[in-house]
């Protein structure tokens, strides 16, 4: 039907802020919705979950205050009118900011349908359609009633467009709306330049209230009506309550009061010249009055014909002023007092039957109400909650009603209401809990209201189907003696709910069946509840209670993946006993994070106890087990390093060092280097002697194998050099005796050490029997074709 209407699926995420302004200076209502993680519905039934509130604000509590100082307005003309008697009997009209107002005075005789359209010919128009446009506001006052009875099926539209809404308002008088159950009675907000209903409430819109005095709504539907608060909706029954604003020293212009020499008309309707009772003065004469002053002609108070006009046209009456002075003057002259007297309102009642309130701002609004019954209706698709009962509602029933689709609660009876029997309802698709029952004080401490600090209570749901609702089934917050028996909850997030220190509170015979987290919910409430013969029916934990206790019996909790009974904290003496539990999970009865429970004949045959793999690790990784894991861990590492070191033995320090002989390529006998160092020393120093005396010239032979020519001396090595060859006289030293040379300079292993150095010896011995006495030793060539008296060119070290 629009798009706010489609979006009602939708999930509320933010809180839906709702101010109820009342007159008398009651303290505002703000129900405050918290965001709530809700989980899928492990059915197939889908989960609604409430939309934001669609409308402005700011613009609409502006309106709420507008309205308001208007009804004050009204009420303070008609308590002038009432003391100087000039309006008894006679209806009037106001001009009120935009619209006008016509209100309807005390008289015996309710007025009719009919009535109106004698006295609002031209504001009371009827369509082509064969429905009726209201164009202005009306007000019953007190002693009057208005009924809007048809078998016809009636259908009246208010109008309600971008620029002003009308509204009908009793003040201490009494409302019907009736019809017939094949041709219900209809009242709808209605947008004449659209020719739809109005679904906008940034503007206002047309709502239906009864302040005091008594209604009576059959067979009637009421739809797009109201705007942000509850007393304005939709439609709301409201007792007495003090205006926000006194008007004591608003002034009353002259002439607004009908002429006190008008006599009355015994049966009340019409004047003495057969015209609508008298109007106000200036432009609020006639509604008809154009903008530039010009008055367009009224009708009489004729039937319609089937177009909508009337039989006869006739001029305006004359407007008729009471005077210059409202008061009287002169000495000991009274005055007239201007507050609003509401104190014959007292509180509202209602009979409400077969209706049903459609895409209303609230549903059903009631306060300060006593005797309220609401039988065979619907409440569907509100922008807030379906019915509420707000304050101060006593003895008052609410019996084979629905309520669905809407955005927050079903069913809501909030603080301050007491003795309420809420009985066979149904509550789907809601987009918070499907019925709440809030009990918790309106104060804390002293307040500026003086309002007291004691819990409400004494209130019942019994037999009811709650189902598919957004958050809980059932939702007990706070409040005394509060009985929920007999009602078949299923598909919810949560079951039944029980919290915020509620007591004597008695759970018996509920089934709660298909909640994702748990059946039955105990809260933060008192240790005194009475949960028997309940049946729970899968979810996490059947029958949960934290924080609080009571009585556990005879219930029966089948299918459940946790627990079925769990008890947690301070949960006093309570009794866990004679219960029949089926499921899987780690226990059937948990009661090991409480004491003082007493656990005793239940049956756990049909229970599985398993442990999954979260469990065992939330049991096994506790802090203080961790600690004690880390300590086993570092004690058993620096074991098997100790094991492992003494498994090692002894090891010489400097084992992982290599030995300088690994770094050689071959080994040589160092008596051969040293003796054939000396010899060419010896015979250096001979070949210097020998070329001194021979005048320092001597002939260079070639050197070869098997040579006697002496060698020229030859320059003495660099200290590098010299260095170079005590590091390798050290390596030939430490090298190891049994490796050999090849013939190439390279070491082998081929040859054993002991033949080697005989065969050195043998070489030695040779080369020293070839020398002559006084010549210079011979230089033999060693194998290898190295040169003699050359260091070996394998004792460089290895790279």
């Amino acid at each position: 039907m629009s798009a706010r209407r489609a979006t009602r699926a939708a999930a509320v995420a933010t809180a839906v802020g709702c101010t109820v302004l009342v007159t008398g200076g009651m303290a505002a209502a703000t129900p405050v919705l918290q965001p709530v993680q809700v989980r899928a519905a492990s059915t197939a039934v889908p989960t609604p979950a409430p939309v934001a509130y669609p409308g402005d604000p700011d613009a609409e509590a502006a309106l709420v205050a507008a309205e308001d100082r208007r009804l004050v307005e009204v009420r303070s003309i008609a308590n002038g009118a009432q003391w100087t008697g000039a309006s008894q009997w006679r209806p009037y009209r106001l001009e009120t900011g935009t619209t006008y107002t016509l209100v309807l005075v005390e008289r015996e005789a309710p007025y009719s349908f009919d009535d109106l359209l004698e006295l609002a010919p031209q504001t009371l128009v009827r369509q082509p359609d064969g429905s009726y446009l209201l164009g202005e506001n009306i007000v019953v006052e007190e002693g009057a009633t208005l009924d809007l009875t048809s078998d016809d099926g009636l259908r009246l539209n208010l109008t309600s467009t971008d620029d002003a809404f009308v509204s009908i308002v009793t003040l201490g008088g009494d409302l019907t709306v009736a019809g017939t159950a094949e041709n219900p009675t209809v009242v709808s907000a209605w947008d004449p330049r659209t020719g739809t209903v109005d679904d906008d409430t940034s503007d206002g819109r047309a709502y239906v209230r009864v302040v005091g005095g008594y209604a009576d709504f059959r067979h009637a539907t009421f739809d797009h009506l109201g705007f942000w608060s509850g007393t304005t909706g939709g439609v709301s029954l409201t007792g007495t309550d003090l205006p926000h604003t006194a008007p004591g020293s608003q002034d009353l212009a002259a002439g607004e009061i009908p002429a006190a020499d008008e006599p009355p008309v015994p049966d009340g309707t019409a004047g003495t010249d057969g015209t609508a009772g008298a109007v106000a003065t200036g432009d609020a004469a006639d509604p008809g009055a154009a903008p530039d002053g010009t008055t367009t002609s009224t009708t009489s108070a004729g039937a319609p014909t089937e177009t909508g006009t009337t039989s006869t046209v006739v001029s305006p009456p004359s407007a008729k002023v009471f005077g210059t002075e409202l008061l009287p003057t002169g000495a000991g002259a009274p005055t007239l007092g201007l507050g609003a007297d509401l104190s014959g309102y007292s509180f509202v009642s209602a009979q409400i039957q077969d209706v049903t309130f459609s895409d209303n701002a609230f549903g059903l609004f009631v306060m300060n109400a006593e005797g309220v019954v609401v039988s065979g209706s619907r409440i569907e698709d509100s922008l807030v909650d379906g019915l509420v009962m707000h304050r101060d509602v006593t003895a008052s029933t609410v019996v084979a009603t629905t309520s669905t689709g809407n955005a927050v609660d079903g069913f809501r009876l909030a603080r301050s209401t007491s003795g309420i029997v809420l009985e066979r309802l149904t509550s789907t698709g809601n987009g918070r809990n499907g019925i709440s029952i809030e009990g918790t004080p309106l104060a804390d401490g002293p307040s500026a209201t003086g309002t007291g600090t004691e819990m409400s209570g004494a209130n019942s749901v019994s037999e009811s189907t709650v189902t598919g609702n957004g958050r809980y089934g059932i939702d007990v917050v706070g409040g005394t003696t509060i009985e929920v028996d007999a009602n078949t909850v299923t598909d919810n997030p949560a079951g039944i709910v029980v919290s915020e220190g509620a007591t004597a509170v008695e759970l018996t015979d509920n089934t709660v069946e298909g909640a994702d987290q748990q059946g039955i919910s105990l809260r933060s409430a008192g240790t005194d509840t009475v949960v028997t013969g309940n049946t729970v029916l899968g979810g996490e934990i059947g029958i949960y209670a934290r924080d609080a206790g009571g009585t556990f019996e005879r219930n029966t909790v089948d299918d459940v993946t946790s627990h079925a009974i769990t008890l947690v904290g301070a949960t006093g003496g309570s009794v866990v006993s004679d219960n029949s539990v089926g499921g899987r999970g780690p226990s059937a009865i948990d009661v090991a994070r409480t004491t003082g429970v007493a656990v005793s004949d239940n049956s756990t045959e049909d229970w599985d106890s398993t442990k999954p793999l979260s469990t065992v690790l939330r049991q096994i990784f506790q802090p203080l087990t961790v600690v004690w894991l880390l300590l086993a861990l570092l004690v058993l590492v620096t074991a098997l390093t100790s094991i492992r070191h003494r498994n090692a033995g002894v090891r010489h320090p400097y084992a992982n060092r290599a030995p300088l002989t690994s770094l050689t390529r071959g080994v040589v006998d160092p008596s051969e280097i040293f003796g054939q160092a000396q010899g060419q020393s010896q015979d250096r120093a001979q070949n210097q002697t020998l070329d001194q005396s021979q005048g320092g010239a001597r002939d260079e032979q070639p050197h070869g194998a098997g040579s006697l020519a002496p060698t020229l001396p030859r320059p003495q090595p660099s200290r590098a050099r010299r260095a170079d060859r005590s590091a390798g006289d050290l390596l030939v030293r430490e090298a190891p005796a049994d490796l050999e040379l090849h013939d190439d300079g390279h070491p082998g292993d081929d040859v054993p050490g002991p033949a080697r150095q005989e065969g050195r010896r043998e070489a030695q011995e040779t080369r020293q029997d070839t020398r002559q006495p006084g010549q210079q030793p011979a230089q033999v060539a060693e194998p290898g074709g190295r040169a003699p008296g050359r260091r070996p060119r394998d004792l460089r070290c290895a790279p």
